[in-house]
């Protein structure tokens, strides 16, 4: 992923419609329309709350969570305090291991 402001949490609230786009991401990234990149991991429940090694908590009410550069969200209607908004500096990688998913520096697991 590209450096960048970022929106991480449940990317139903910041894709809306296009939500329903992301079927099958390759490697958990997928490339929306336009050329816009998301990672997308499925979370354990539909329904629960994740946090990060800082303490910070995401709300998951759709099943996912991920990331997608502020810049690239196409929606009117943004909900980001489901997430938070974090800045990458650098490049950065996403993976999911042992149960924690990293999106960069930041590290998020089920609270």
């Amino acid at each position: 992923m590209t450096p960048g402001t970022y929106y991480l949490g449940d990317l139903f609230f910041v894709l809306k419609e296009e939500f329903f786009l992301i079927t099958n991401p390759i490697k958990n990234e997928f490339i929306l329309n336009e050329n816009r990149k998301i990672a997308y991991y499925t979370t354990i429940n539909m329904s629960e709350s994740y946090q990060d090694q800082f303490g910070q908590e995401y709300f998951i009410e759709n099943g996912n969570i991920g990331c997608i550069r502020i810049e690239d969200i196409d929606s009117i209607e943004v909900d980001f305090s489901k997430g938070k908004i974090i800045s990458f500096y650098d490049n950065f990688n996403t993976r999911e291991t042992q149960n924690r998913i990293l999106f960069g520096h930041i590290c998020v697991f089920p609270s």
